[in-house]
């Protein structure tokens, strides 16, 4: 918001909100073109082929954040959990996170993501 007040020269003191800002720009908001990225990453990884590395991890993770040990002697580390790239990727819910991962695999392509695959 701070770019586009001084792309358009307004001070702090002329009392502008951010909704007329953001209406005088035309500018997507910068959360949305975030999640969207997030999710097409996600999506991606998803559909490599199940040998790769970066798709047994991110199985691995959703799997460890949906509840379920990858095995029998594995332990939460001590402390607060912190947010994780996975969290944020699915706003947090643990069902959402299979949900995704089940309709990134359904959809079969690269782009669009699986949050938009699913809406189609």
């Amino acid at each position: 918001m701070s770019c586009q007040r001084h792309s358009l020269q307004v001070k702090w003191y002329d009392h502008v909100k951010n909704s007329d800002i953001a209406a005088t720009t035309s500018l997507p908001n910068i959360n949305d073109i975030i999640a969207k990225r997030r999710l097409a990453l996600f999506g991606h990884v998803v559909r490599l082929d199940t040998n790769t590395p970066a798709h047994q991890i991110l199985k691995q993770g959703v799997d460890v954040k949906s509840g379920h040990r990858p095995n029998a002697q594995w332990q939460r580390p001590p402390g607060r959990p912190r947010n994780s790239w996975l969290q944020q990727t699915n706003r947090g819910s643990l069902t959402a996170m299979r949900q995704s991962w089940r309709a990134a695999e359904d959809c079969g392509l690269l782009l669009p993501t699986a949050a938009v695959c699913a809406l189609q």
